[in-house]
């Protein structure tokens, strides 16, 4: 059986690779990948806790505590992210909204006066 030493190192190993999948994934927007690889963290999180701190050396508790601002970091990626997407998305409407006051003032009668150039009559 695995000591609650060895398993928290090969926790906290497994947490740095998925660590850094996530920053990679954010890098490239692979926003779905990024939920996958969150799916997986969870229960890696969760094992660390139920193992403890205090079955880790103090090396190992500096890891986890370095892999835990990288997450930091993470998060605040996808925040800037979304809020980037949320601007957009707010500019898209507005636009639309102008669009759609304006439209009818181009598109009124138009359709009755369609010039004929190049009309072969027959």
């Amino acid at each position: 059986m695995e000591s609650p030493r060895n398993a928290f190192a090969r926790l906290a190993a497994a947490l740095d690779t998925l660590v850094d999948q996530e920053l990679a994934q954010i890098a490239t927007r692979d926003y779905q990948g990024v939920l996958r690889t969150q799916q997986r963290t969870t229960p890696v999180v969760e094992q660390l806790a139920q193992i403890g701190a205090g079955a880790a050396d103090p090396e190992a508790q500096e890891r986890v505590r370095r892999l835990m601002a990288k997450r930091q970091r993470s998060h605040e990626l996808l925040a800037d992210q979304i809020s980037i997407a949320r601007e957009a998305l707010s500019r898209t409407d507005a636009t639309r909204r102008r669009l759609s006051q304006i439209a009818p003032a181009y598109t009124y009668g138009s359709q009755a006066v369609v010039p004929r150039r190049l009309s072969a009559v027959g």
